[in-house]
């Protein structure tokens, strides 16, 4: 059975030493060793590497996530200052968007031209 050093390992994964290190914190943590006399095994250097896809997997879909809420705040940005335009209160904007009055307030004095 083959043996990688910490640094072998960085460069097949293409984690950071630090990055590793946390990864190989955690999973003892979970009660998983992956080293052997201080090197990393080949079965541990498999479960390094299915748990770094794991977590760039996770990386990318939440930051997937958050564009996709980013977008949405800017709809509904626009949607406020439309309502506003068209005469609506900015209690009647909290109501039907469910956002306080203060943030609705903030919101609209932020969007307004400045003179």
């Amino acid at each position: 059975m083959s043996t990688y050093t910490w640094e072998q390992v960085s460069q097949i994964t293409g984690l950071s030493m630090a990055d590793l290190d946390a990864l190989s914190g955690q999973l003892d943590h979970d009660g998983t060793d992956v080293t052997e006399d201080g090197q990393v095994t080949e079965t541990g250097l498999a479960v390094l590497k299915a748990q770094a896809e794991t977590d760039v997997t996770g990386k990318r879909a939440a930051l997937a996530r958050l564009e996709s809420y980013r977008q949405a705040r800017e709809r509904l940005r626009d949607d406020v200052l439309v309502a506003h335009e068209a005469g609506a209160s900015q209690a009647e904007i909290a109501r039907a968007s469910g956002l306080s009055r203060q943030w609705v307030g903030e919101l609209l004095d932020r969007m307004s031209p400045r003179a």
